[in-house]
């Protein structure tokens, strides 16, 4: 899915698609500093975190069809996570990502981050797609490889949909 696809989807009441540039940044481990827990890498986390919920309040409180806002929603959701890294070489652009981070400490970091921006609570979370890839390869004649983001696609699941 390409930036392109998340913006041409039709802007409704029941849907949310942004993108978030920057290297994505995992919710993992935590340390013991000065006797205080707290997440390793945490300055570069809560920096992620913020970018995702400025990129999503920006879609949420932006006027849908009909001049009406998006509310926080409080009922099932459904996710869709496309992590994509800068490929260095055209041959890495080919290859999945197989390397760290893990996808389920990335998937972790946003599903905090869209906690009282997107929805009420990550619980409400039903369906979640998730997959980490490096982004297309350009030449360096085309300005050289596509940097490091997120696509997020949102959908309020309706009832009868479940």
């Amino acid at each position: 899915m390409t930036t392109r696809d998340v913006m041409a989807k039709a802007r409704r009441r029941n849907h949310a698609g942004f993108v978030v540039r920057g290297t994505p940044v995992p919710q993992g481990s935590m340390v013991s500093m000065r006797g205080r827990i707290r997440h390793a890498d945490s300055d570069r986390l809560n920096q992620w975190r913020n970018d995702i919920k400025a990129a999503c309040h920006e879609e949420m409180h932006r006027p849908l069809i009909g001049g009406v806002f998006a509310e926080i929603w409080d009922g099932p959701v459904e996710l869709s996570l496309y992590f994509t890294y800068k490929a260095l070489t055209k041959a890495q652009a080919e290859t999945p990502k197989t390397t760290a981070p893990d996808l389920d400490k990335l998937t972790r970091a946003v599903l905090d981050a869209l906690t009282g921006v997107l929805y009420v609570d990550d619980r409400q979370v039903v369906n979640l797609e998730a997959r980490k890839d490096y982004g297309e390869w350009a030449s360096a004649y085309d300005g050289g490889p596509e940097e490091a983001n997120l696509i997020v696609n949102a959908m309020r699941v309706l009832k009868g949909e479940a």
